[in-house]
């Protein structure tokens, strides 16, 4: 009976641990999901600003054209 209390006892602690280690895993890929979003929102509003510069200058060549 002993070596089946060692049995579930190793079981259960290993179970433990990889549930551990499966919530960290799930933290850190939601850090990383976080990071990318932020990443691609600044490189939208940095496309955006160049689009305005961009425009600005086009029409400032437009008016000194003429």
């Amino acid at each position: 009976h002993a070596e089946f209390v060692v049995l579930l006892i190793t079981l259960i602690g290993g179970f433990y641990l990889l549930d551990g280690k499966i919530e960290r895993q799930a933290c850190r890929t939601d850090r990383l999901y976080e990071m990318f979003c932020d990443l691609q929102k600044e490189m939208k509003d940095e496309l955006v600003t160049m689009h305005k510069e961009q425009y600005q200058f086009m029409k400032e060549n437009a008016k000194a054209n003429l």
